[in-house]
């Protein structure tokens, strides 16, 4: 199987979610609880980043979000979603 990078869109809808209490790195314990978000982009593809910019009583599935990128240093961005 042959994979290629694709540019697409910041754009999709909530496919799923759930709210960490518990971090898998000691790096996010203070971020705790948090939410992660499973999104269907506009293209297909599935990503799944931490929801920010609002709170747990406002998700649905198909809540429409956006992507934005967190630079952490030189080397790393990550990307994490927001309300559209």
């Amino acid at each position: 199987m042959q994979f290629d990078w694709k540019e697409v869109s910041e754009a999709g809808l909530i496919y799923s979610w759930t709210v960490c209490h518990h971090t898998f790195h000691p790096a996010f314990s203070d971020d705790a609880p948090y939410t992660l978000l499973t999104v269907q982009l506009e293209e297909g593809p599935r990503l799944v980043a931490p929801f920010r910019h609002s709170t747990t009583l406002n998700i649905r599935l198909g809540l429409p979000v956006r992507a934005g990128f967190e630079l952490i240093d030189k080397e790393l961005t990550l990307p994490f979603f927001k309300p559209a």
